[in-house]
């Protein structure tokens, strides 16, 4: 059993990249990062997200994101990312549950969680990321 007093303190010293293009999931779930974070950057779309990140020098410890965006889809910009910053952890975020929506054969992510979040598993894996 991970202590998530112990997890949320870690985390509160992370620099978040947040890259969600749908207004109400954002906020809703800006809402709750802000809780656990105290430094995020929140994105619109993977281009939004991309241009954040080198704006930032690539300057974060953790990317969250949803996968279908518009404009640059999550997989286009992790990749980009990636190329820039292999180690950056990754989160995606999504109601896509589909295998296709992770399949790419150019892309590393740390983790893949569903919508709605659930906080204990979001947790849990930033205990696993940074704690173990």
């Amino acid at each position: 059993m991970f202590d998530v007093k112990k997890t949320i303190n870690m985390a509160n010293k992370l620099k978040v990249l947040y890259v969600e293009d749908n207004k109400e999931a954002r906020e809703s779930t800006t809402g709750l990062f802000s809780n656990i974070f105290s430094d995020i950057t929140i994105a619109v779309n993977g281009q939004d997200g991309l241009e954040k990140f080198i704006e930032n020098n690539e300057n974060y410890h953790l990317i969250i994101s949803d996968i279908n965006m518009p404009i640059m889809n999550g997989v286009e910009m992790i990749s980009k990312m990636k190329a820039r910053n292999k180690d950056i952890k990754v989160i995606f975020l999504s109601a896509c549950s589909e295998v296709e929506c992770l399949i790419q054969p150019s892309i590393d992510i740390d983790a893949h969680l569903y919508k709605p979040i659930n906080l204990n598993a979001f947790l849990k894996t930033l205990d696993d990321f940074y704690l173990q």
